[in-house]
């Protein structure tokens, strides 16, 4: 990743080539997803990846 203040991305991205059942469409959507994001915060235990001004992927903390 890079980031520069507000600003954050990801690239290039990669993975394996190994097929998992049920899986790849989920992997493909969360790569691509990756590859919009231009921005991030964080929201008390909550850290957002923004992209185009839109919240795209959350994570929060749980604590273990």
């Amino acid at each position: 990743y890079e980031r520069d203040g507000e600003r954050l991305s990801f690239g290039p991205l990669a993975s394996t080539r190994r097929a998992c059942v049920d899986t790849m469409e989920l992997e493909a959507a969360y790569l691509a997803a990756l590859a919009r994001i231009d921005g991030w915060e964080i929201v008390e235990s909550e850290l957002r990846l923004i992209a185009g001004g839109e919240p795209a992927l959350n994570f929060v903390a749980t604590g273990d």
